[in-house]
């Protein structure tokens, strides 16, 4: 028989808020969140805006996710933006370096 965990909303103070129950968000409930995960970037250059624009949208709107992954990999311009990612570095500022290099 499976313990129920009590739910923890968004910005609650409890040890468990950087783990949030979703139980009542069917919508967002993609995963159980009591088992590791991963995240990875794959690579392929031309994504690379791509890979910036997602890993700025789980710093933003699902921190509990890069901050509870087991690990975060990538492979080549994925890997630049795992790295940015794992590191906090600024992910406009990345941006902006990678778009004068992708210009030249």
């Amino acid at each position: 028989m499976a313990s129920e965990r009590s739910p923890v909303r968004w910005g609650s103070t409890s040890s468990a808020a950087s783990s949030p129950d979703l139980s009542s968000e069917p919508s967002l409930r993609m995963f159980p969140l009591d088992t590791p995960w991963n995240i990875s970037f794959a690579g392929c250059g031309f994504l690379g805006i791509y890979h910036v624009g997602v890993a700025s949208c789980l710093q933003e709107q699902a921190p509990f996710l890069v901050q509870n992954a087991r690990h975060i990999y990538g492979a080549s311009a994925g890997a630049l933006t795992a790295t940015a990612l794992v590191t906090g570095v600024c992910l406009g500022r990345y941006l902006s370096l990678s778009l004068c290099t992708y210009i030249e």
